[in-house]
């Protein structure tokens, strides 16, 4: 089996180990905390390879969907016409 620390972890995917902190925080991989406490301040993360491709296949799958259509903002003054001075 094979394991991922943080740091070949943010290599892999082009990311920030920090991204891949808050990834596992939020249980989006999977991960297990190798440090002596369980408790301790900073924990000393990895993550084995079929959590790495759950992921990824996670991931992925959601690439691939449609993209959502969003509604344009709304503007907070309204569009004066060509011409007109407004004074503050």
């Amino acid at each position: 089996m094979k394991f991922f620390d943080v740091n070949t972890l943010a290599e892999m995917l082009g990311t920030s180990p920090n991204t891949i902190l808050i990834l596992i925080r939020d249980k989006q991989i999977a991960a297990t905390n190798i440090a002596r406490s369980p408790s301790a301040k900073k924990g000393r993360w990895r993550v084995t390879q079929a959590a790495l491709d759950e992921f990824l296949a996670r991931r992925s799958s959601t690439l691939t969907a449609e993209p959502r259509t969003t509604t344009p903002r709304r503007t907070r003054r309204k569009p004066q016409p060509a011409g007109d001075v407004q004074y503050y």
